[in-house]
């Protein structure tokens, strides 16, 4: 669950590309931060990066196993539509 959410500008992209997401994997800190951040699925280069971007400033509640935070790596799917991201641990 996110505490903090930055967005980014989208841009046009072709009819065959509209709805698609922009997929990120990555790991969520113990902390709560997003790290290792990288594109898994790609739809225009500038606005890969821009959503790169933009989670990397996310604070999450971090994930708890016996009452400590850990880290967990997560996809990320990005709907290019602004509709909110959706994260799966």
């Amino acid at each position: 669950q996110a505490d903090t959410q930055f967005d980014f500008r989208r841009l046009p992209v072709t009819p065959e590309k509209a709805h698609k997401m922009i997929i990120l994997k990555g790991t969520i800190r113990d902390d709560g931060t997003p790290s290792d951040l990288q594109v898994y699925e790609s739809i225009l280069p500038e606005m890969d990066e821009a959503a790169k971007t933009a989670l990397s400033h996310w604070k999450f509640k971090p994930a708890m196993r016996e009452g400590k935070a850990v880290a967990v790596q997560i996809l990320v799917g990005i709907p290019i539509d602004g509709v909110p991201p959706q994260v799966t641990q």
